[in-house]
């Protein structure tokens, strides 16, 4: 991966697991004017594979993002801390099968999913709020910590 869609990457996935995520009736807030979500971009995507899972650390959060192709589109969704995930009994890897939906966004040209729900065989997880998308996880507590 490029040096510059790394740290997009590492935007977007700080952007949408690390802050609350930001709506339309929150635009007077400093999250907001990172548009991190949309539920009117809201998609959901049946039997991708995963190409690439990788964790970010940023302090002492940890976030996971997958790389998958859907038709021509590469697309990186924004997931989930590793300990929801942990605790919501959900691993990931390249090769994993998934279904997947959230609302798609377009950042520096590059397609985007931020994640409200993702199923991996019978395991299925809500990770945010299909209105809202705000995060199932508990925010500014150890939850969001490695």
């Amino acid at each position: 991966m490029t040096r510059s869609l790394k740290a997009l990457s590492a935007v977007a996935m700080l952007a949408a697991c690390a802050l609350p995520i930001s709506s339309a009736s929150a635009q007077d807030s400093a999250a907001a004017k990172i548009r991190t979500f949309d539920a009117a971009s809201a998609v959901s995507l049946t039997g991708v594979s995963i190409i690439r899972v990788d964790t970010l650390k940023q302090g002492e959060n940890s976030s996971v993002s997958a790389l998958f192709v859907s038709g021509s589109d590469s697309i990186t969704a924004m997931i989930a801390p590793v300990t929801f995930l942990s605790s919501n009994s959900l691993t990931l890897a390249a090769g994993d099968v998934i279904d997947i939906s959230g609302s798609k966004l377009m950042m520096a040209g590059k397609s985007m999913l931020v994640a409200t729900e993702i199923k991996k065989g019978e395991t299925k997880v809500v990770l945010r709020d299909k209105a809202t998308g705000a995060p199932a996880w508990p925010q500014g507590t150890a939850m969001s910590k490695p």
